[in-house]
């Protein structure tokens, strides 16, 4: 995802991912990695530009990392709280929708997962 002010000439990229949590840091490594080149070339076009990635492990667990990210977009505590809490299940849900169909030779794409 991609915030940005045409105006202050500033984005801010938010990246997504939902590692196993043993993983996330190392996931968090490479996600910073997969995006280097892209914020120099915005940065090298005038910009000023952040990267922020947000985790969510596949059991639910949500890093202080991505809350933060939440605050610098100007949620309060209760909406962060809240977010979190919503990340979370999502998170198990989809794990379990995984699991479940593990054996499945043939994928269909679920219904979106409402919490």
């Amino acid at each position: 995802m991609c915030i940005y002010s045409m105006a202050t000439r500033a984005c801010l990229f938010v990246e997504l991912t939902s590692p196993f949590e043993d993983n996330i840091s190392a996931w968090k490594i490479k996600k910073r990695e997969k995006y280097k080149d892209l914020v120099e070339d915005v940065k090298r076009n005038g910009w000023n530009v952040e990267l922020r990635t947000v985790e969510v492990g596949a059991r639910g667990f949500v890093n202080l990392s991505s809350m933060n990210v939440f605050k610098m977009v100007g949620l309060t505590q209760k909406q962060c709280s809240k977010a979190r809490k919503e990340l979370s299940e999502v998170a198990i849900r989809c794990s379990h929708f995984i699991w479940l169909n593990r054996s499945n030779q043939t994928w269909e794409a679920p219904m979106r997962v409402v919490v």
